[in-house]
């Protein structure tokens, strides 16, 4: 099955093989991709949100298939390695000298750009996104409230409800108030968003997510950024470690709003880039 590219995709790939040695002309045409697959993002960098880029120098072979291949350059040998590797799948229409295909040696440049959520664990310092095992027990805390306010008949056990009344009631450690990136600060805004999220066994918040898209997009990464560093006392349902769902409101109102942006108790945990945008905001499979 030949892979559809992208137009934008297609128009770059063109532009790149015929702006290395290639000199269209009237007899000699360049090769044309037909099915290139991005390279994969390197495992072995993961979480360490490390961008970057590299060069490959490739012989497209007379039957459209990558030859000989070589790295040029690379920020980071994994990236070399990943572009390498994908090659294998690339398949090209040939270049042709007066109609017949030839082999022809070109050099392109792969971008790899690491996914969100890795950006933000690197950011953090810690795995805030993480995928549980699908029998992880998780307990809702707005059901647990619910049961506790329904329930009268004293047929609970008094450990069992007081365990209960403490998972209901998930108290912080450490709150974070929501601060502007430098891109927005001198606007105001009325924004209050809900982001939904786990606690988990040690009180740190894992897997945050927005209940709905704000009405300002662009506070999106900073909800989701102010959440994550909030800490929990570690919720505890007695006999075994517990994972609890919650919700968080971030209120960006003017009213709310800190006198300043030293909003880290510590400076080391500061994050070292700057808040992601929206386009990519993470989303963890449930």
């Amino acid at each position: 099955m030949t892979m559809k590219i992208p137009h934008p995709v297609r128009a770059i790939i063109l532009a790149l093989l015929a702006g290395t040695t290639l000199v269209a002309t009237a007899k000699v045409t360049p090769p044309r991709p037909v099915e290139t697959p991005a390279p994969a993002y390197p495992q072995e960098l993961e979480d360490t949100g490390q961008s970057g880029q590299a060069v490959i120098e490739m012989t497209i072979t007379a039957d459209g298939r990558v030859g000989q291949t070589r790295v040029e350059s690379a920020d980071h040998p994994a990236f070399g390695r990943a572009a390498l590797a994908v090659l294998e799948q690339w398949r090209f229409e040939p270049a042709r000298r007066d109609g017949e295909p030839i082999a022809r040696k070109v050099v392109l440049p792969f971008q790899f750009r690491a996914p969100l959520d890795q950006r933000f664990n690197a950011m953090m310092g810690r795995k805030v996104f993480q995928h549980l095992p699908p029998d992880t027990e998780i307990i809702d805390e707005a059901q647990l409230k619910r049961r506790l306010r329904q329930d009268h008949s004293g047929l609970l056990k008094p450990g069992v409800a007081l365990t209960q009344a403490n998972l209901a009631q998930l108290n912080s450690i450490r709150y974070v108030p929501p601060v502007l990136p430098r891109s927005l600060q001198g606007r105001e805004f009325e924004d209050v968003i809900t982001v939904r999220c786990l606690v988990a066994p040690d009180g740190s918040v894992i897997n945050p997510e927005l209940e709905e898209m704000p009405k300002t997009a662009e506070l999106a990464g900073p909800a989701l950024l102010s959440v994550a560093a909030i800490r929990f006392h570690p919720p505890d349902r007695g006999d075994r470690a517990a994972y609890v769902r919650t919700t968080v409101t971030v209120d960006f109102s003017t009213a709310n709003k800190p006198d300043n942006n030293l909003w880290w108790q510590n400076e080391h945990d500061a994050p070292h880039a700057p808040i992601p945008g929206q386009p990519d905001i993470p989303r963890i499979a449930r």
